[in-house]
Parts: structure tokens; sequence; C-alpha cells
């Protein structure tokens, strides 16, 4: 077994209670754009209270986009820089309208804030770590027309990840017993992978890697031309839905609307059933513990190289 840092001492109960924050703060009555901007900075000023607790910097960067010709749309990213080059650690905390907004993607930010906390505490000598809570991650419907990845896509205009050795988004993580790492189909394993990878077996979760297909509007795909396979999402699934992946990708029938058909996770996405009822806390904890062992994995290896 290798090296394993340490497991969480964060309970159930604390995990969960970010996701009812958010919960508690999201309406799905949403008929309206400023309908949903005032859910979504909601939820925002969420991860900036905790921010606060922790006695953590942040950074708020307001970005705009076009909705109609007539009208412009704001969103919020929320960065927690890092001095030097290292690591990113992502997740989106914006919410599709008519969702709570748990599992997607209350579930990231509760894995998020508990990274930061944990590293804060047991810090890197060798790498930075940043992290970056997106808005604007959801494509939006009518009434409301709006592409996706809006948030991720202005961060990359603005700053430079040139340095970055690893970036690991957090999406729908907070529902099953496993988890996935979602990479490009041309992926070999460096080192933000292998990392990941080592992580889980040390600490015996399972990990399945697989190709892009079924997170490929997630934000880590907007850093895939500049980091290659160092950038990938990681999710959550049940027995249920991984049979699904594995079924759809066998068969070559892969699309949302056959998850839809065949999981509970997935009936439940972008819907108002997507509530904290059906998070399972252990399957956070175990993402906390491999995430914040892989980082320490490249921390160690960082500091190898340099001697």
């Amino acid at each position: 077994m290798g090296f394993v840092i340490a497991m969480t001492d964060t309970t159930s109960t604390d995990l969960v209670q970010v996701i009812r924050e958010l919960e508690k703060v999201t309406s799905v009555d949403i008929s309206s754009y400023s309908d949903l901007e005032r859910v979504n900075t909601a939820r925002g000023q969420v991860i900036l209270g905790h921010l606060k607790k922790m006695d953590v910097d942040s950074l708020p960067i307001q970005f705009s986009f076009d909705i109609y010709p007539d009208l412009v749309g704001y969103g919020q990213n929320i960065i927690v820089p890092a001095r030097g080059f290292g690591v990113i650690v992502s997740c989106h905390y914006d919410v599709k309208q008519g969702s709570y907004g748990a599992n997607d993607n209350g579930s990231g930010v509760a894995v998020a804030l508990d990274l930061i906390r944990r590293l804060k505490e047991q810090p890197t000598q060798n790498i930075g770590v940043t992290y970056l809570f997106f808005d604007g991650e959801e494509k939006s419907s009518a009434p409301i027309k709006m592409g996706g990845l809006r948030g991720s896509s202005d961060y990359l205009k603005k700053l430079n990840v040139d340095d970055v050795l690893g970036f690991y988004n957090l999406d729908m993580i907070g529902s099953g017993d496993r988890l996935y790492a979602w990479c490009s189909q041309r992926y070999q394993r460096g080192l933000a992978l292998q990392s990941l990878v080592d992580a889980a077996s040390d600490l015996g979760v399972q990990l399945k890697i697989s190709d892009d297909r079924a997170f490929g509007i997630s934000d880590h795909v907007t850093f895939q031309d500049r980091l290659a396979d160092n950038a990938l999402t990681i999710s959550a699934a049940d027995a249920e839905l991984a049979s699904a992946y594995s079924d759809a990708f066998g068969k070559g029938k892969w699309d949302v609307g056959f998850l839809v058909d065949n999981t509970g996770i997935y009936q439940r996405w972008h819907t108002s059933n997507d509530t904290v009822e059906y998070i399972t806390p252990s399957i956070l904890r175990a993402a906390s513990d491999v995430v914040f062992n892989a980082i320490h994995k490249i921390d160690r290896q960082v500091r190898d190289q340099l001697g």
C-alpha cells in the first residue's frame, strides 16, 4: 500500500450540512433570468460565508455574457488563489432552473470546501493549490436560453494555466458508492490521473477511469486543450448507474436520455428531486480522502524531482 496522509475527520453532518445550506437558498420557482441569477448569487454567498469562517481569502470575479441581443447576463466565479504552480480543484455552484442542486452540484462544493480546510491544516510543501468555484456551468432551457461552461471559459481567457500540473473538477460526486474519473478519449496516465488512481488504490476506494462521453460538458473540458489529460472530472455512481454506463458504452447507445430512463441518479438530475435526501455521505468523505491524498502525492513527486 502507498503512503496515505490522512483520512478526513469531517463528519457526515459537516459535509451534508453544506449541501443542505445550498439547497435552503435554492428556489425551483424560476421563470426569468433574474430569478436564476438571484438563486446562484445566494448559493455563492453560502460559499463565501464558509470561506470567511475558515479565514480563507477569496477573490470573487464577475463576468458577463449575452443572453439575448438586448439582455446581458452576469455571473461570478469565486477563486481561492495559490502562490506558484500546482494543482487546481474546481466545481460549479450554479444550478439548472427547476433543480435544488444537491448532487449537481452542491456535492462538489461540499467536497471542495472540505479540501480547503484539510489542506490548510496539512498543507503541501512544494506546490500550491488553487480552488475555483464556477458560476454558469449549466445550460439553461426556455424561457432562459444560455450555453454552459461560461464561468470556466471566462477564467481561462483571463488567467494563465500553463504551470498547472493537474485539474480536478468535482461534479455530481454525492450519490453512490464508487468514483469515476472522466478524461478525454486520448488519455494517457499523466501525473494528475495516476496520482488519483494510486490514492484510490491506497484507500481501497473503487475508481473507474472512463472517457468523456458522460461528462463531456463539465468544466474540465474547457481546460483540456491547454492541460490535455491532466484535466479531468471526478463524479460518483452507484451500481445501477455503473451498469448503465457499461451498457451504454458496450452497445454504442450513449445519450443522457438512456441514463435518465435507466438510473435513479439521472432521473433526479436537473429536477426538483435533486435533494439532500439522496446524498450518500460516505462517498463525499471518500472523494475528499482520494483527492486530498492525490494532491499530496503530486506534492511529493515534485519534491523528489526538485531534489
